[in-house]
């Protein structure tokens, strides 16, 4: 072997040891940054090294555990988990819990308990992971696979949008006085203008990392939520997260994080004319030296409060506690709640109805799917009954925290960390709405104008069925600048409306309402016009100018998806209405709708959501189901003009004056009288023919007088009914009379 071969193997052989020297730091390092688990830094690492000669399926196993640990985008850890095939010698063990751990979040149960007992096998029992907490997940699939297979379908589920959520954590919603006002917690950082994560990049930059949470507040208007504003309740450099919100929006508890003992805790705080006060913190014995960080709320308008607490002396983990307020700011000594609801788990984030027996909590206790579920437990009498898991799609494998809704509505929100496809990163504000699969209620609107004159006449509504039952609640008359009316309306009966002006029933119409009805759209409009007679005024008649209508059918709306039609969003706008004209009607209204959800027997009367800014109706059904409106523009019925009965009519006279001596009718006499005869048959009006009469004196010229004026109206097919002669008697003598006065007067139609 020459010198110069000689010398070229053993620089081959000293770079060679010096790449796997480098490339065994290199391994080192980054393994070092996941075992301190600084994530980013590692991935950070990764990407530098990519085209080096790192072991490829070690590389893609770790660049797997970053993403898993990302602030967002964890589903893509699933990519380079498949990519690194399991390799003896190569993978950790942990390889295998990892691909469990992912198939749970994302709901393939089956899948995530092979897994599980893979890792519990290629660890021998011995890995980071304990069998205890293994066989608890694999526990949590099993639950899960059940869950599942139960889903209520009807139930839609939805994150809200961007930029309500972010690629930071939202968390902690509370609803704000209606389902359409949200205060929540972000983590975004203060006037940060990115919120969301570049694929690219899947960890916040040192400068874009969250400082802690503040409070936001959005808004929905119509169907779309608006852009969320900070509200500042506290000093810079303290963080903090609402807790609860009282039903009329002034009472809140919220949670201040912060590194002092002494002011971390549980905060109470008052709104009074749209200003938050300062908040003070709950006293020591509900913020103790423990952890209070995990839910609370308020019960019996603020006399009680539950919270969550970590304190000695519970079940286990985080144990639910109530008080009593015995003073402004004071509390009474907490109790635990009982073994009802507490056990060995944590149960966190209360939130008691308003009607004081039902609470809604998360706990990982058994019967989760995974992370944290929701449950849902009632009063029995003064204790409390079985809980139930709300199931599946409101619970999922993640976290599911802090579920707030308002009593008698069918929405709720909550935050939820899972998988699913929607998400947008870590902790999402999440919805849910049951729309109803049986109509129970039918909602009427539309507009009914009345002009007299050219200005605008104020029109009351009576609403009967055809079991004659009169409803009151829930009918809204008419505006009189816009016309928009709204009534709340059981389907399945015929009704009849009558409208009212000016002390006048004006017009009747009947509408049915078939089952299954969701809208029936009415569209009537009227005009007063004065009526001449005979060169008099004898009243106002009411023209119907136009009708249509227009139906819409729950079938119609079913089986598209909440984000296609906004069903959700139509549904919440309807309550405002009745809230904003009608508090005593909004009351019974979340009461009635209450025995809806339960599926109990119908009751007469009407009730369930119903909607809102009237203004909006219409707009919102066109929007959100255009093709399946049917639109069905026909007169309902005849048009009908009906003569106003008032004092002009009852004034109103004419004299058909005769030659003395004289009985037959002339010319200009028939022609009179045949006006009266076509003005009588259009508005079922009688002809009162009268003339002076003396008990002692026949009056022969004038009986024959009125026998020739009801034979013509009889060869005008005038009914006999619709005429009648009627002499006044008077006492003392009568001269000759040639005169034989016509009155009009209203009869019964029939």
């Amino acid at each position: 072997m020459n010198l110069k071969r000689l010398i070229l193997l053993l620089l081959c052989y000293v770079c060679n040891f010096w790449s796997l020297q480098a490339q065994s730091l290199q391994q080192t390092e980054i393994q070092q940054l996941i075992d301190r688990q600084e994530y980013r830094q590692a991935y950070l690492k990764l990407s530098e090294e990519e085209s080096k000669s790192i072991a490829s399926p070690l590389r893609y196993y770790w660049t797997g555990v970053c993403f898993f640990h990302a602030d967002a985008f964890r589903y893509k850890a699933q990519f380079y988990f498949d990519y690194c095939k399991p390799d003896a010698g190569q993978l950790p063990s942990l390889y295998y819990y990892y691909q469990a751990r992912l198939s749970h979040l994302k709901e393939d149960f089956l899948k995530a308990i092979n897994y599980y007992n893979e890792y519990l096998e290629a660890s021998a029992g011995q890995g980071k992971i304990g069998f205890k907490e293994i066989s608890r997940q694999i526990k949590m699939c099993e639950y899960g696979l059940k869950l599942t297979t139960k889903k209520t379908s009807s139930i839609q589920v939805s994150a809200l949008p961007v930029p309500v959520n972010s690629s930071y954590d939202e968390r902690h919603p509370v609803l704000y006085r209606s389902s359409q006002e949200v205060l929540y917690a972000s983590a975004r950082r203060k006037n940060q203008v990115e919120y969301i994560l570049d694929e690219s990049m899947p960890f916040w930059s040192d400068t874009q990392k969250s400082e802690g949470s503040n409070i936001y507040f959005t808004k929905r208007k119509d169907t779309q939520w608006g852009y969320p504003f900070l509200q500042k309740l506290m000093k810079d450099g303290e963080y903090s997260y609402p807790l609860y919100l009282s039903s009329d929006g002034k009472q809140m508890l919220l949670y201040v994080a912060s590194n002092s003992q002494n002011k971390r805790g549980i905060y109470e705080v008052f709104n009074h004319k749209g200003k938050w006060g300062k908040p003070y913190r709950l006293p020591e014995v509900i913020n103790s030296s423990y952890q209070e960080d995990m839910g609370a709320c308020l019960a019996l308008n603020g006399q009680v409060i539950y919270f969550a607490s970590n304190r000695p002396g519970g079940y286990g983990g985080y144990d639910l506690y109530k008080a009593y307020r015995v003073g402004e700011r004071e509390w009474s000594t907490p109790q635990n709640v009982g073994p009802q609801i507490n056990g060995i788990a944590d149960e966190t984030y209360p939130f008691l109805v308003s009607d004081n027996k039902t609470m809604y909590f998360s706990s990982d206790r058994e019967g989760s799917m995974g992370g944290r579920d929701i449950f849902v437990i009632e009063k029995e009498g003064a204790s409390w009954g079985e809980e139930k898991n709300l199931g599946f799609p409101i619970n999922s494998a993640g976290n599911d925290d802090q579920y707030t809704l308002i009593r008698g509505q069918k929405t709720a929100l909550w935050a939820s960390d899972r998988l699913r496809s929607g998400h947008i990163g870590g902790f999402d504000i999440y919805t849910s709405f049951t729309p109803s699969k049986r109509i129970k209620r039918a909602m009427v609107s539309g507009e009914i104008l009345l002009k007299k004159y050219e200005k605008n006449v104020p029109v009351t509504l009576k609403v009967t069925d055809n079991l004659n039952q009169s409803y009151e609640h829930y009918i809204y008359n008419p505006d009189i600048v816009t016309g928009k009316f709204f009534m709340i309306l059981m389907p399945k009966r015929n009704y009849t409306i009558q409208f009212f002006a000016e002390g006048k029933e004006i017009q009747t119409t009947k509408i049915n309402l078939p089952e299954g009805l969701f809208h029936y759209e009415l569209i009537q409009h009227f005009s007063i016009q004065p009526v001449d007679l005979l060169g008099m005024t004898v009243g106002a008649m009411v023209k119907q100018d136009s009708v249509s209508y227009q139906t819409l059918m729950l079938d119609d709306i079913q089986g598209k998806s909440i984000d296609d039609i906004r069903y959700d969003g139509l549904l919440q706008l309807m309550e405002e209405i009745v809230e904003r004209v009608d508090k005593e009607g909004f009351m019974s209204l979340n009461q009635l709708d209450e025995l809806v959800i339960k599926e109990e027997p119908e009751e007469e009367g009407p009730d369930s959501y119903y909607t809102p800014l009237i203004d909006v109706i219409s707009q919102a059904f066109h929007e959100m189901a255009p093709d399946k409106l049917l639109t069905l523009h026909k007169l309902g019925g005849e048009k009908q003009e009906q003569l106003m009965v008032d004092h002009q009519l009852k004034r109103w006279k004419y004299d058909l004056l005769f030659e003395k001596g004289s009985t037959s009718l002339s010319d200009s006499q028939k022609e009179y009288l045949q006006q009266l005869a076509k003005f009588s048959k259009e508005h079922l009006l009688m002809l009162e023919f009268s003339w002076l009469k003396n008990s002692k004196r026949f009056d022969g010229d004038n009986r024959k007088r009125v026998a020739n004026i009801e034979a013509y109206l009889s060869s005008l097919d005038l009914p006999d009914y619709q005429y009648r002669a009627a002499p006044v008697m008077v006492e003392g003598p009568v001269e000759d009379q040639a005169t034989v006065t016509v009155k009009l007067i209203q009869i019964a139609t029939n």
